[in-house]
This record gives C-alpha cells, sequence and structure tokens, in this order.
C-alpha cells in the first residue's frame, strides 16, 4: 500500500531490463489499485499499479 506524500519507488520496464525512478504518490492506495504519482526527476504526473509497499509499476 502507499499513502498520499509518501515517497515510493517507480518500476517501469519489460523483456528483462527495469528501471527505476522516485516519485510521490498523490494519494492512498492499496495493493492491486492504481494510484497518480509524480516522478521527482521530470515532475510529470503518471499513473501506475502499487505492487508491493511502496511500489508502483508504471508504463504498462
Amino acid at each position: 500500500a502507499v499513502r498520499q506524500g509518501e515517497t515510493v519507488t517507480l518500476i517501469a520496464g519489460q523483456s528483462g531490463m527495469q528501471v527505476t525512478s522516485s516519485g510521490i504518490a498523490l494519494s492512498d492506495a492499496g495493493i492491486g489499485e492504481r494510484v497518480r504519482v509524480r516522478n521527482e526527476t521530470s515532475k510529470r504526473v503518471i499513473q501506475g499499479t502499487v505492487v508491493e509497499q511502496g511500489r508502483v509499476e508504471v508504463g504498462n
């Protein structure tokens, strides 16, 4: 699960390659739920799926 304002790890990747970045959760969400996050590097707001505590998979 993630909480609004929490720093989370963003995970993107396919075909065995994985890239991570950090972001800020913009709302609360449980595992398997969609959540909007702000990428700390680009400041863009993107949507991803919570895969475990503090980790959000994006770009899928």
